[in-house]
């Protein structure tokens, strides 16, 4: 009956059946080769005998899963990796193999390899060779076994050990497919770090993997992150080929921005090459810039050198060119300029032989920390360091060496002349600040170092031959002692400044010789006193800006002048004024410049005013003069009351002066001190007309004993 429905049975239907009885035959031919090719033990046996040489040893669950559709596809879970000592370098949760048709009958060729749940350990042996290299086994020619079209890698991780660094790669997902006669990939990851919260790049290109070599001729790579709270990006492109225990790579572009200080960092590389073996690394044609602001600071900096190599002893580098662009809110940025050959090793640290450094802030007669050194670095640490230069500063020449021990920082400093106007101003204005204590010396070893300045040059004052011991800390600095010629005088002394709120001042200064006139002048808009004298001043104020520091200055203050000249009070306008008499030329004359044999003050200062006492004796018109007083250090005004008494007379004048500019002058009768013990306004009246008298005749006689051309003798 069966003969007789095949027989008799359509074409088509006989077809059918024949190809579906082919159908099965062929499955159940082909699932039988698969478990034949996919059994555990002969699976076992092809992957341990093609380790055999690199000793590794190869072990996955007996319980394999088998599949036809949509390809031949072998399943494999627990996978393991392990050394000659029974250490696991791999493991694979789980392993799919898809088989091309072609490997059920023929050479096994894998068409996609999906790993999931891997992790591997990346390490040098004791032979000093990447364990890696062993994971990957090669016949007789150094054909890899087997081939493989696609790889998928998931959920994988990846720790790598590097000398005494580790870091590790988590949720590695990886996908590898031909093009191009090679093979496209795609791979991102996590990698955690303690110096940051959070990195996640991914990279994608072609790679080429040929005998002893894998070369990646378009990589780009992206990054982001965060770290301290704040994000960050950047990128990498370069092509790369390692081959041989060589890795090089050309053309390397990297660039970064960051959220912190708002910077932004890029970089090139024409060439950068690591010879393993040697453990050395070289570059040519390196440039990097950075760019970072915060809310009133921003710098611009741009690193070049030719080629430079290093190790994980020592880098070195025949030339680097370092550029630097520093500003604040509204100032001029401070542009400073090094060339150098550059020279670290572990041991010694950092060597800068020969640099010549450069800065500049601004331009023309505005330009501040004009200076052009040469010189030699050696930094071991923060601790310990020395540096020894010599060039100019502000276009002046100047010496300096520094040496930082880890308890102290010594030097000496040498300039030939140092204008502190460009820096800490000149303005009269009350609310001008004034320098604030150096934040860095909270952080710095204690300084002392021997100062030398030929002309110093500060803000209504001058000195020469500057000489002092200088110590720093956190707390105090101190000049100590300070010697310097002040006006063509001597001057010792010395100078703390206290690390207080506000900074406080405390000077003391002892001066033999020094001209008077031109030091009134500049310290106090005074010139009416001519002469050399001898200072002796003790001061201390604090304030952060000039009015504040006038109104807290205390103090003494005293002065001894021989044999110099007056011209503050104009006798012969007195008389005219009081007496309302015209005086003769001779007698105006000789009034307005009047020399003195001895002239002293004493002061004490307190809260910026100057109560004082001074004597004069003057030579002509012959006459000795008390005075009391007070001085507004601020504005400049003067109140005294002073005692004329002139030679060979008994009637004293009392005179009241004041002003209110420096050439303002108020002078008058103190008439209380005329009048005093009297009664009747007849009686104050005869003797202020008396006094009057007996002056006038007083100057007369005076101006008629001036030599001839009434010239005033000069000290």
């Amino acid at each position: 009956m069966q003969t007789a429905f095949w027989k008799h049975a359509p074409s088509w239907a006989a077809k059918l059946a024949y190809g579906i009885l082919s159908l099965v035959l062929a499955y159940l031919g082909a699932y039988a080769s698969l478990y034949r090719f996919a059994n555990h033990d002969v699976l076992s046996q092809r992957a341990n005998s093609a380790m055999q040489k690199t000793g590794y040893r190869v072990t996955f669950d007996k319980n394999i899963q088998r599949s036809l559709f949509p390809r031949p596809t072998v399943t494999i879970r627990n996978a393991r990796l392990q050394t000659p000592q029974g250490e696991t370098d791999l493991t694979i949760g789980e392993v799919r193999v898809g088989m091309a048709w072609s490997s059920i009958f023929g050479q096994p060729e894998i068409e996609k390899l999906v790993l999931n749940h891997a992790e591997g350990t990346v390490y040098r042996t004791a032979k000093n060779e990447w364990n890696v290299a062993s994971w990957l086994p090669q016949e007789e020619g150094g054909e890899p076994i087997p081939s493989f079209n696609r790889i998928m890698m998931n959920e994988s991780r990846l720790n790598i050990t590097y000398g005494a660094h580790h870091f590790s790669l988590q949720n590695i997902q990886l996908q590898v497919y031909p093009a191009n006669n090679g093979h496209a990939y795609r791979i991102q990851a996590d990698t955690p770090h303690a110096d940051w919260q959070n990195l996640h790049w991914q990279a994608q290109g072609t790679a080429f993997l040929q005998q002893g070599s894998l070369h990646l001729p378009d990589i780009r790579l992206q990054f982001n992150g965060k770290a301290q709270d704040y994000t960050f990006t950047g990128s990498l492109q370069s092509a790369i080929q390692w081959q041989h225990e060589q890795l090089s790579a050309k053309n390397i572009r990297i660039t970064a921005d960051g959220e912190q200080y708002q910077t932004h960092l890029s970089a090139t590389i024409d060439q950068l090459t690591h010879r393993h073996k040697e453990q050395q690394t070289l570059l040519k044609n390196l440039t990097a810039t950075v760019n970072t602001a915060t809310d009133n600071r921003q710098i611009r900096g741009t690193l070049r050198t030719a080629q430079a190599q290093f190790d994980e002893q020592r880098a070195h580098s025949d030339e680097i060119q370092l550029n630097l662009n520093h500003s604040r809110l509204n100032n001029t940025p401070i542009v400073l300029t090094l060339n150098s050959g550059f020279d670290w090793q572990r041991d010694t640290g950092v060597s800068l032989n020969n640099f010549k450094l450069t800065t500049l802030q601004g331009s023309g007669q505005e330009s501040r920390f004009s200076s052009e050194w040469e010189g030699s670095l050696h930094w071991q640490d923060q601790r310990q360091w020395h540096v020894q230069a010599r060039g100019l500063l502000d276009r002046q020449p100047a010496q300096i060496t520094l040496s930082h021990q880890p308890e102290r920082l010594d030097g000496i400093i040498s300039i030939n002349k140092l204008d502190l106007n460009p820096y800490v101003g000149q303005s009269d204005a009350a609310d001008s600040p004034l320098a604030s204590y150096p934040e860095w010396l909270a952080h710095s070893a204690p300084w002392q170092m021997q100062l030398s300045i030929g002309n110093l040059i500060l803000p209504k004052t001058a000195f020469s031959n500057v000489r002092a011991t200088v110590k720093a800390n956190e707390r105090r600095i101190s000049f100590d002692p300070l010697k310097a010629d002040w006006y063509d005088g001597q001057s010792t002394g010395s100078l703390h400044i206290l690390n207080h709120n506000p900074v406080q001042y405390q000077w003391q200064q002892h001066a033999e010789n020094v001209q008077m006139q031109p030091l009134l002048q500049d310290l106090f808009a005074q010139k009416h006193l001519a002469g050399k004298g001898e200072i002796t001043l003790k001061l201390q104020s604090q304030g952060a800006q000039s009015a504040e520091w006038l109104k807290n200055l205390s103090g003494s203050l005293s002065v001894e002048v021989k044999d110099g000249e007056w011209s503050g009070i104009d006798f012969s306008k007195i008389v005219q004024t009081l007496t309302q008499r015209p005086t003769s030329p001779e007698t105006d004359t000789a009034s307005k410049v009047m020399p003195f044999s001895n002239w002293t003050l004493s002061a004490s200062i307190r809260q910026g005013i100057s109560r004082h006492r001074h004597q004069i004796l003057f030579l002509r018109p012959a006459a000795e003069v008390f005075a009391t007083g007070e001085f507004n250090l601020a504005a400049h005004t003067l109140k005294e009351d002073i005692v004329i008494t002139g030679k060979d007379s008994t009637t004293p004048l009392p005179l009241r002066v004041s002003n209110e500019t420096d050439d303002d002058w108020d002078i008058s009768l103190n008439y209380q001190k005329i009048t005093e013990g009297l009664k009747t306004p007849e009686e104050k009246q005869q003797a202020i007309s008396d006094t009057l008298k007996q002056q006038w005749q007083w100057l007369k006689q005076q101006s008629s004993a001036q030599p001839e051309h009434n010239a005033a003798p000069k000290p």
